[in-house]
């Protein structure tokens, strides 16, 4: 589908399911979150957000089973420059705080192989969720590297987490890209999650329990980081993932 009026009927009625070169308006979401078991979800071409003086979810992403995933060349880009203040979530203009909402996702479910640029604030918020396998992601905010007229010689973009784990267990974020600003990978509660194979660049690195705290941090198993190298200035890069290759010139 190319419209994006069309996606309530879709996902009500189909399992297989191809966004194609969406434009979606301000202050909408791609609503995922009550997918039919099995579904498959394909991004295709550029999917662009517009501009809205709000805080909203750009995509949220529910259901039993499901796969997410992406053409080779197809983009979602944030527009995050419409946004940037320097400031990010602590204050200046309100702002879309999370690209991606991932809740309640059980089953043998899969995101993968997805290029996101360009986020307002944070990207993956991962919650109530199990069995959850996520890969061959690239987050690209480079761009918010460079300060803009609105932040006061800071970088533009601020607080651009790229995953944050809460409340989920049994899943494992792996062989993926982070350029940003903040956390690579936060994690606050959960059992048996696993974080392998990730390359950070620019980023905090990785958190444990960072993200305003949890009560559930008494049952909270920690988490195991394994192969996660992080570099902290960015530089003209190509990036070798175990089952693509995703080769972009940034400046």
């Amino acid at each position: 589908m190319t419209e994006y009026a069309a996606i309530p009927a879709a996902t009500a009625a189909c399992t297989s399911i191809t966004l194609d070169g969406l434009t979606v308006p301000g202050n909408s979401t791609i609503d995922l979150s009550k997918l039919k078991s099995g579904t498959k979800v394909t991004f295709k071409g550029k999917t662009f957000w517009e501009y809205a003086d709000a805080n909203y979810a750009f995509i949220k992403v529910g259901g039993s089973n499901i796969e997410i995933t992406a053409d080779e060349d197809a983009v979602l880009d944030g527009n995050g420059q419409a946004w940037w203040d320097g400031l990010g979530s602590n204050g200046g203009l309100t702002k879309p705080n999370h690209f991606i909402e991932i809740s309640k996702v059980l089953g043998n479910s899969s995101v993968h192989d997805i290029y996101i640029e360009n986020y307002p604030v944070h990207c993956f918020a991962i919650s109530n969720s199990a069995g959850l396998d996520i890969h061959h992601i690239t987050l690209n905010n480079s761009a918010g590297y460079a300060p803009n007229n609105r932040s006061n010689g800071l970088p533009a973009s601020h607080n651009s987490d790229g995953f944050d784990l809460g409340s989920t267990n049994d899943t494992t974020v792996r062989d993926s890209v982070v350029i940003n600003q903040d956390d690579c990978v936060a994690v606050t509660s959960g059992n048996n999650i696993l974080v392998n194979n990730m390359y950070c660049n620019g980023s905090h690195g990785l958190s444990i329990g960072s993200v305003g705290g949890k009560s559930s941090m008494s049952s909270f198993q920690l988490p195991i980081f394994d192969r996660v190298p992080l570099t902290l200035s960015f530089r003209q890069q190509c990036y070798q993932h175990i089952l693509h290759q995703l080769c972009r010139s940034e400046r």
